[in-house]
């Protein structure tokens, strides 16, 4: 008998004539009905996950639009223009001052440039061995090595720019026939205080020359071999000029010309002036006269000349560019005011009007200038408040639509039943349009600018005039009506920052317990210096190298010569220190203290607290490839000027609480702790120094977080995907889908062992009943012959 085996896809009732496999299938189905229930529950909660991700994303973009107002970073935005570009170009930073101004642009900052004069191979050409000394402005030379490695055109350029001295070194081609290779010196900043300075010990090669103006030897590399006659500068020649020029002499006549027998006529021009000479005599100087002439002599040998055949000089100045700072005027360009004069070493200009950067294009004509208009930029505060407004209704909307029944359709938001989207809802709406504690009541809503809350609790601009005569006439009220804002009733306890941590709308008492303090280094005192007693410094003893805020100076070299004030003394070492190039902009101060007969040096670093520190170094050094230390630099003024024992204070933290609770001090800033149930995150810069604190409260900081600030609160508890409600939900239901998911598994696992149970017993029934069946026809079969038998007999 033919059974159909377990696992097939249907089994057919061969000998029940049963459909078997529907028969399974209508019992597996019956006993599925849990699991059916379970993934209609998995469907609903996947729907609300969706539902819930579509609401974030308008949360989220509620957030982005707000960035801006809750910081407070958008009314502080301003705008300028130029009336012409192309002399000047401005760019509107923080609180522009508003106004219209005119500017004229006097004179343009220029880098300092020097050329050496020419060379026939910039790599086979030697410089010669020894040392080339630069420097930029004040700073001090830096030596830079010259030997077999370097001492090439290629290799000393190298080597300046590998030296880091705020001078860049390249070469150029000036496109003459020999000696067309010179090295050039740009300082990298302009200003007049940026100029190069050179000081060259080179020998056994040709060293560059960067100060001496000179003519280059005459080229006649076009004359044709009929001119036999040689040209060569006069002895007397000397460039007296200070432009690099290409004088051109051209032969006149045609023909061949004989020196000491034709009487020969040159014609030259420099391309602005122009004249003649006339050779008349073999190795006798011609000199050139008039405009332009600069002390250019020539001579030629014996020989010939051709007719039309042309020869060049060319003169060489070192400086190209001299170094100069920047002018421009702020004021009336036609006579009827004083225009004020401001110089910059470049051409940028950041405090001619406050908050507006004016950068210098080129110069102005007699009677030409340029008007500035500045202001506040309330063009974009508008847009980001309308901007706010309609990512704001666009969270009503897709909320309402989650609580919304189409009782046409019967269907509903896939979280019309959620409590915690509800919750959300009722705070997302109170941080926006409930008032802000601690502000006038007359600017303390969205309402007090035109802006109210709809029917259906969508916010719309309704006064567009109300919110624009804010913006005109009380900008500082509409920050603090939308961002985050602190007073302080002492002007030396200053609020800077605070985050969505800081509770607002209170008062927080500030007690400081220790008061930042800088770095400072007193020398020993040394006798008072005077006429009849000076302190004298030469090479033997005019170095110093200082470490301030842990960078460590070049080595500093003071001005030799002899000092007869302390407060001389103390000012030649300021200058020198701040203008190392490590050291520049740190802003150390270093004075004099006068006492009895003697005084003493003392070094202060600007900066306050655990990193302000100032001391002189002995040595510098370096670490080499075996370990060894190789000194580089020594001071030498350590002894004279008192440094061998001085004292070294480090600076201090500011240190104390706020509201009583825990604060971190780094500098003068100050920092409510972590975890603190108030002041997380509120940054306040103390400038009390010690001899001002007092027993007890210092100050009292209030403050207010705006509309922007506190929605921004409200968003991240929502949001954050640590540990906000929406997060969390959503986090919560992925758990049911998966919980749901393992239950279905589990069940749909059983039944599947269930259907085999029911196959393989089918199965059996469909054998047993095929047996029966055989064992019948079998019995019908005998019990027939029987009958057939008897009836015969």
């Amino acid at each position: 008998m033919a059974v159909t085996p377990i696992g097939s896809q249907s089994i057919t009732g061969i000998s029940s004539g049963l459909d078997t496999q529907s028969l399974v299938e209508a019992i597996i189905q019956s006993e599925r009905r849990n699991a059916r229930l379970l993934e209609a529950r998995q469907l609903e909660r996947t729907s609300m996950i969706t539902a819930y991700q579509a609401i974030q994303a308008k949360f989220l973009a509620v957030q982005a639009s707000i960035s801006n107002l809750a910081s407070g970073t958008v009314f502080s935005r301003s705008k300028a223009e130029s009336s012409d570009k192309d002399f000047l170009t401005v760019t509107a930073g923080s609180d522009a001052s508003v106004g219209s101004y005119t500017v004229r642009v006097l004179q343009l900052a220029k880098n300092h440039q020097l050329a050496s004069q020419g060379f026939s191979d910039p790599i086979g050409t030697t410089v010669g061995t020894g040392t080339f000394k630069i420097a930029i402005g004040q700073a001090s030379l830096q030596t830079i090595t010259v030997d077999a490695t370097n001492n090439t055109l290629t290799g000393l350029k190298d080597a300046i720019n590998n030296a880091n001295v705020g001078v860049t070194a390249s070469i150029i081609n000036d496109g003459s026939y020999a000696n067309k290779y010179r090295l050039v010196l740009v300082a990298n900043d302009a200003g007049e205080q940026n100029k190069i300075t050179t000081e060259i010990s080179l020998i056994g090669g040709t060293a560059p020359n960067f100060t001496t103006a000179s003519f280059e030897a005459p080229e006649t590399n076009t004359f044709s071999s009929a001119a036999t006659s040689v040209a060569t500068l006069g002895s007397s020649a000397s460039f007296t000029g200070t432009q690099n020029k290409i004088y051109a002499f051209t032969v006149q006549g045609t023909g061949t010309k004989t020196i000491g027998t034709d009487v020969i006529t040159l014609n030259w021009t420099d391309g602005t002036n122009s004249g003649s000479v006339v050779v008349s005599q073999a190795d006798t100087e011609v000199t050139l006269s008039g405009a332009g002439a600069d002390g250019l002599t020539l001579q030629f040998s014996a020989g010939t000349l051709v007719g039309g055949e042309k020869l060049k000089v060319q003169s060489f100045a070192p400086t190209l560019q001299n170094s100069s700072d920047g002018k421009i005027s702020v004021g009336s360009s036609d006579g009827s005011g004083s225009p004020i004069e401001i110089i910059s070493t470049t051409n940028t200009y950041n405090d001619a009007i406050s908050g507006v950067a004016l950068t210098a294009k080129k110069t102005h004509g007699a009677g030409e200038s340029v008007n500035v208009t500045a202001g506040r930029d309330t063009e974009a505060i508008k847009r980001e408040i309308e901007n706010f407004i309609s990512a704001y209704n666009e969270v009503i909307t897709a909320v309402d639509k989650q609580f919304s029944y189409n009782v046409a359709t019967k269907e509903a938001g896939a979280l019309i039943h959620e409590a915690v989207l509800s919750a959300m809802q009722t705070s997302f709406r109170g941080s926006a349009t409930g008032a802000v504690g601690g502000l006038d009541k007359k600017l303390n809503l969205l309402s007090a600018l035109g802006i109210r809350s709809q029917a259906d609790g969508k916010l719309k601009l309704v006064d567009s005039a109300t919110l624009d005569r804010q913006l005109e006439k009380n900008p500082a009220g509409l920050r603090k009506l939308f961002a985050a804002s602190a007073v302080s009733n002492k002007n030396a306890i200053e609020f800077m920052s605070l985050t969505d941590a800081t509770i607002g709308g209170k008062s927080y008492n500030v007690d400081i317990t220790t008061a930042a303090t800088s770095g400072n280094y007193t020398a020993q005192a040394i006798t008072s210096l005077s006429l009849s007693a000076p302190l004298v410094l030469d090479s033997t003893n005019n170095s110093l190298i200082l470490k301030l805020d842990g960078l460590t100076s070049s080595l500093i070299t003071l001005a030799a010569g002899s000092y007869t004030s302390g407060t001389q003394l103390a000012k030649e070492i300021q200058t020198r220190a701040n203008a190392d190039a490590n050291l520049a902009g740190k802003g150390l101060k270093v004075s004099w203290v006068e006492g009895s007969g003697s005084g003493f040096l003392k070094f202060e670093s600007s900066t306050f607290g655990s990193t302000s520190s100032i001391e002189a170094l002995t040595e510098i050094s370096e670490t080499q490839s075996d370990g060894s230390k190789k000194v580089t630099a020594t001071a030498t003024a350590r002894q004279i000027l008192g440094l061998l024992n001085a004292t070294k204070v480090d600076g201090v933290n500011v240190a104390g609480t706020i509201n009583g609770e825990a604060a971190t001090g780094f500098g003068r800033i100050l920092t409510g702790n972590s975890l603190n149930k108030n002041t997380e995150g509120l940054k306040l810069e103390i400038n009390l120094s010690s001899s001002q604190l007092v027993e007890g409260v210092d100050g009292v900081v209030t403050v207010t977080k705006g509309v922007g600030s506190r929605m921004r609160t409200t968003l991240n508890s929502i949001v954050d995907g640590a540990k906000g409600s929406l997060s969390l939900r959503v986090r919560g239901l992925n758990n049911e889908v998966n919980d749901l998911k393992a239950q279905i598994k589990a069940i749909d696992g059983r039944l599947e062992k269930r259907r085999e149970s029911l196959l393989q017993k089918f199965t059996q029934m469909e054998e047993t009943l095929g047996q029966l069946n055989s064992q019948s026809a079998f019995l019908t079969s005998s019990l027939g012959s029987l009958q057939s038998n008897f009836i015969r007999r």
